[in-house]
């Protein structure tokens, strides 16, 4: 919390111009930790695996202004070979790059400047590549959980400026947040044989989501009993703090109980057997 309210004074008092999301090595931990509950000591074919989805992540979700060659390089000598040069996706960004490719896993951009059907494939192709997934529906939720755990690293990270730039963490009356989708579509279509385990975790994003209406509920006279949201870039600075730490405990909710589930999984254990190795029942 110390660290969280310094950052919030160099944001708004020295630095209002930058942006100040998580590096790609804190993505690439919350990724880890989510998959196996914590940074899990792999063998090199098992370290392989997880490089390739954390690359085509941090290319599907954050290339701009040329970067990420040496990566894309590294996924084509995997034989994923989605995307033949980084041309095919680049555009020039500034610190609102967001807005062309964290508008959320299944959102339509008017403007694809940032070729996001082309990046998603490439997740989607990862996946497929890593796990043997039969399962269509399986496959393209396991790609959403990815590139979810990514969004909240960045509304944990990332200063309110760019909020508007990326799909809400939850608490939208229309449903198109973050939170919503992970506990109503992706994990249920993740873990569809796993309906009663699913339970635990749905449950307690959903709380998580309650809070975060409650934190963008309007009050005061005239909006008491009508039901209005604010937009998260109309909060407090200490009301940031409250929404940038629902994103954090959201990636502790899913870094507690998504091990659980993958556990069950044999597609997951058999491309990382380690994790079940080491799993203590």
């Amino acid at each position: 919390m110390i660290k969280k309210i310094f950052c919030l004074f160099s944001i708004f008092f020295c630095f209002p111009f930058l942006c100040f999301s998580h590096g790609q090595e804190q993505h690439d931990e919350y990724l880890s930790k989510v998959f196996f509950g914590k940074v899990l000591q792999l063998k090199p074919a098992e370290e392989e695996k997880l490089k390739l989805i954390c690359f085509s992540s941090r290319i599907a979700i954050d290339q701009f202004n040329g970067k990420y060659v040496e990566e894309l390089e590294f996924l084509k000598s995997k034989k994923i070979r989605t995307i033949s040069s980084i041309d095919e996706i680049d555009y020039t960004g500034n610190q609102y790059h967001q807005r062309y490719t964290h508008r959320g896993w299944t959102f339509s951009y008017v403007l694809d400047k940032g070729h996001w059907l082309l990046r998603k494939q490439l997740l989607t192709d990862t996946t497929a590549k890593v796990f043997p997934i039969k399962n269509e529906n399986q496959k393209d939720a396991f790609s959403a959980l990815v590139y979810y755990v990514h969004i909240l690293g960045d509304h944990d990270g990332d200063d309110i400026t760019n909020t508007m730039c990326r799909i809400a963490l939850g608490g939208r009356a229309d449903k198109l947040d973050i939170l919503d989708e992970l506990a109503n579509v992706y994990i249920p279509a993740l873990f569809y044989d796993q309906k009663e385990n699913t339970d635990s975790v749905c449950k307690k994003l959903k709380a998580i989501n309650r809070k975060c209406n409650r934190l963008l509920l309007r009050t005061g006279e005239g909006f008491d009993d009508r039901n209005v949201r604010r937009d998260v870039s109309e909060l407090t600075p200490e009301e940031y703090l409250i929404y940038q730490n629902y994103a954090y405990d959201t990636l502790q909710v899913l870094s507690q109980e998504i091990p659980l589930l993958l556990k069950n999984e044999k597609w997951f254990t058999k491309a990382f057997p380690t994790f079940l190795g080491s799993y203590k029942y």
